[in-house]
């Protein structure tokens, strides 16, 4: 549970916000949001610390309080049971270049396995032999995702409408 706490404290440093003030600005917004629910700041004390768990719907609130879009993903990518199975690891980087970098290598080396994977596949099914090179290429899959989640939260903190 240390790495949750330290998710969620860092998401506030970030914001440059006190406790208290998180607990008084989400109260105001959960006023007029129906999707937002308050947090009290000793219960932020508590998950922060690791004392307590915490809800999905908190994680979804104080992002909206934090200006902070990734922290959703950063729970289900690594506080929750089902998504740190399935959701691909996205660093958080602010380097708009080197995001691009990533994201466009990440396709390029999927195109170089295209023509592997129409070949593995043609036949509907995915035998021992062919199973290595599968998983290299599910691989190559998951580093798109995750360099397509990072340009998508850079672009969700930078570009504001």
């Amino acid at each position: 549970m240390n790495e949750d706490k330290n998710i969620l404290r860092a998401a506030r440093e970030r914001a440059d916000m006190s406790m208290q003030e998180v607990e008084t600005r989400l109260g105001r917004l959960a006023r007029d949001n129906r999707r937002l629910i308050p947090i009290s700041g000793e219960r932020l004390g508590r998950i922060e610390r690791g004392a307590v768990g915490v809800l999905p719907e908190e994680v979804y609130s104080l992002s909206v309080v934090y200006d902070d879009p990734s922290l959703c993903y950063q729970f289900c990518a690594q506080m929750c049971g089902l998504g740190d199975k399935i959701v691909p690891r996205m660093e958080r980087r602010e380097d708009l270049c080197g995001i691009t970098c990533a994201l466009l290598g990440s396709v390029r080396e999927f195109e170089e396995m295209e023509k592997k994977l129409t070949i593995l596949t043609r036949d509907g099914q995915i035998d021992r032999l062919e199973q290595e090179e599968f998983e290299r290429i599910m691989e190559a899959l998951e580093r798109i995702s995750a360099n397509v989640q990072t340009m998508k939260f850079w672009a969700q903190t930078h570009v504001k409408e």
